[in-house]
């Protein structure tokens, strides 16, 4: 059994790194997800381990890039999981019928939202006109939240001496205006004894255009992240929110790949550099490198196994904690037309020993030695509310 104390503390945190790293003429405020959205996502940690934390990030940013809500598409509304279908055909015809939705209060005359509804969605928009460039550029918003989770037996003994005998897990996310963002993870598991076991950093940049605007950086990170490339046949380390109602938003046009990896996970996470870029809403080009030490189990100039749970409990545990660099670089490209789109991916890593893992099914015709490079292709179709989706790797 296991319970949880949990502290949140926002602008005084956020203030005090400003004033340590950033020049004083900025001001901050405090950015939070709806409580009513809050205790649906907390309620689903019960159910989906690890979903929680992810899903909240996935919200987060939504928050603080909202919709233009008489400009985005149906797909763009789909995006948002909390809303079926009705209510999103409702704004859809509302728009067509009585034109821009000019204030939030205008949301609850939509059929099927409801007042309450139409204010607990109401923040995820943007009605009128958008914020100045003043407020974009200079605005700072910032987050410290630290988790305690406790095992409630007692009498519970750890091998390693000096343990703790609670996980513990802080997060920091740090938003300046609306195209930057810093953050950091830190995490140990009840019987480590080292704080922090595991830590994440990044910093990244959105929305930057060059070429007349033509050319756009939609996303560039630098320190841990995760991709989600067409339907994760290849390649997809993220979180998967499609589960919800599966929003064909995920492989729209415009579909954001690259994702700042801010989890307590010590696994399926890529560290290095990455690159997101569109041209003109038609082509979308996704770049990336990767150079991680993953925990192994290491034998002369051989490794047997990869663990992945990320728990260094023990001391052999300890022994194959981030013992084999794992190196990767790849690439994704899309074409995208009317109702369609098509395209290829690959991917090649390497680890610098030889690979002598026992081989099953799942596994035996991999090649393990040296390059291991991998190559997919997809198609996307959509016309009359029917969507096709294909990949082949």
């Amino acid at each position: 059994m296991w319970g949880r104390f949990e502290g949140k503390k926002g602008i005084r945190i956020a203030l005090l790194s400003a004033i340590l790293f950033l020049y004083p003429n900025l001001y901050i405020r405090a950015q939070e997800l709806p409580q009513w959205l809050i205790s649906a996502i907390e309620e689903m940690e019960y159910s989906t381990e690890g979903a929680s934390e992810q899903l909240y990030d996935y919200f987060y940013e939504l928050l603080r890039n909202p919709l233009d809500i008489n400009n985005c598409s149906r797909e763009d509304l789909e995006s948002l999981v909390f809303m079926d279908p009705f209510q999103i055909e409702g704004i859809l015809d509302y728009r067509n019928d009585y034109g821009a939705i000019l204030t939030p209060s205008e949301l609850s005359l939509i059929d099927g939202l409801g007042e309450q509804f139409a204010k607990n969605i109401a923040p995820f928009f943007i009605f009128g006109n958008s914020p100045s460039s003043q407020d974009k550029y200079s605005r700072i918003s910032g987050k410290w939240e630290t988790r305690l989770k406790y095992p409630l037996k007692k009498g519970m003994k750890y091998p390693l001496k000096g343990a703790l005998p609670f996980t513990i897990a802080s997060k920091f996310v740090l938003d300046i205006g609306e195209n930057g963002t810093l953050w950091s993870t830190m995490e140990s598991d009840a019987g480590e004894n080292i704080f922090p076991d595991f830590i994440s950093l990044g910093v990244s940049v959105d929305n930057i255009p060059i070429l007349r605007n033509r050319l756009k950086i939609r996303r560039i990170v630098c320190g841990d992240y995760s991709l989600r490339l067409s339907q994760g046949v290849m390649l997809w380390n993220s979180f998967s929110i499609s589960s919800a109602q599966e929003p064909s938003s995920m492989i729209k046009r415009g579909a954001l790949t690259l994702h700042p990896y801010r989890s307590t996970s010590e696994g399926e996470f890529f560290r290095g550099a990455a690159i997101f870029l569109e041209w003109k809403e038609m082509i979308d080009l996704t770049l990336f490198y990767s150079n991680n030490m993953v925990d192994a189990k290491i034998e002369g100039d051989s490794f047997v196994s990869l663990p992945t749970d990320g728990l260094h409990d023990t001391g052999n545990k300890l022994l194959n904690r981030n013992t084999l660099n794992m190196e990767m670089v790849g690439g994704d490209i899309g074409f995208f037309f009317e109702g369609f789109k098509v395209g290829a991916r690959w991917n090649s890593f390497k680890y610098p020993l030889e690979d002598r893992r026992k081989r099953y099914e799942y596994n035996k015709y991999q090649k393990f030695e040296g390059w291991n490079t991998s190559f997919g292709v997809d198609l996307f179709y959509s016309a009359g509310g029917v969507r096709c989706v294909a990949e082949v790797a």
